[in-house]
């Protein structure tokens, strides 16, 4: 093979990824920190914009008290993780590569890295991967959020947020996909239909054997590019009911996080404001006043 050819080639590719990476990262760090500067530019508020239409201001200061003390070195790690994962990640696939090292199987962890690069590859020069995909939203959109925000109760929604998305998206999407692929499967050969492809394929993941939805494009190509084929549509119906059943999933994590938060600052409020109440009256108790010194004082005379 012509080596400066495939030089040029992986350096194109590294090239393309880094700009991709690049434009990801500025877009997840522009969204984790500038809807904190947008929010309190327009309110005039501090604090955690879901809590804005009920929890008091003197409240929000006292959570965001924390955030706004340490927000220049919050933003300043924020950038430097979020950029340099991103700026790392195409080195770390193309340089071994570049050294010819990556193409052979023998070497520590190369012959792992030739088995790891294709997943990470673009499908049809067009769709970045979605395992790259995970790289950047580990560093630029979580760990970008966590960084930026304001209260306790924002972090605990990030944390529920994020951890259903990865879920649903990167494992939970395709389980569910899976699964309807495998019963599509089941009553196609139940009826004696010949298919040109196999919906479904099985992987063992973590010592189980689970089933993995074969990709659309590939049904696609494999009907003839026949979008009214019956086993086109049928794969389709099922990708839809997949990204339906994720996105119901998500929704539910949404909402059960503002009415958690919701009961959570108004049962923090109450107390709050019982315990300031309490710490008014309590010196009151007990407590020799002026005019009471005096009533005793004159009682004693009279007496």
């Amino acid at each position: 093979y012509n080596k400066q050819l495939l030089s040029d080639i992986l350096m194109a590719k590294q090239g393309i990824l880094l700009l991709d990476l690049l434009m990801l990262g500025s877009q997840g760090q522009l969204y984790a920190w500038g809807k904190n500067w947008l929010s309190k530019r327009l309110s005039g508020k501090m604090g955690y914009t879901g809590e804005f239409n009920y929890a008091s201001d003197a409240y929000l200061r006292k959570q965001t008290k924390q955030y706004e003390a340490q927000k220049k070195a919050r933003t300043q790690r924020s950038l430097w993780v979020g950029y340099g994962a991103n700026i790392a990640l195409p080195l770390l696939i193309v340089g071994p590569l570049l050294r010819n090292k990556g193409i052979k199987s023998g070497g520590i962890g190369f012959g792992k890295l030739k088995q790891l690069i294709p997943i990470l590859n673009y499908t049809n020069a067009i769709f970045m991967s979605k395992w790259v995909m995970l790289w950047n939203d580990v560093f630029n959109w979580s760990f970008a959020n966590f960084s930026a925000a304001r209260d306790k109760h924002e972090v605990r929604e990030r944390l529920w947020e994020h951890g259903s998305f990865y879920f649903f998206f990167y494992f939970g999407d395709v389980l569910l996909s899976g699964l309807g692929a495998q019963a599509l499967a089941k009553q196609f050969k139940a009826q004696g239909r010949k298919m040109p492809l196999s919906l479904v394929k099985h992987h063992k993941v973590l010592g189980l054997r689970l089933p993995i939805a074969t990709h659309l494009n590939s049904i696609y190509e494999a009907v003839g590019r026949q979008p009214n084929h019956w086993l086109y549509k049928a794969a389709r119906r099922n990708f839809w009911a997949g990204l339906l059943g994720t996105s119901l999933g998500m929704a539910l994590i949404k909402i059960g996080n503002n009415i958690y938060t919701y009961r959570t600052v108004q049962a923090e409020e109450q107390s709050g404001l019982a315990n300031k109440q309490f710490q008014v009256k309590v010196p009151q108790v007990g407590v020799a006043t002026p005019q009471l010194v005096q009533y005793f004082n004159q009682a004693a005379v009279r007496g």
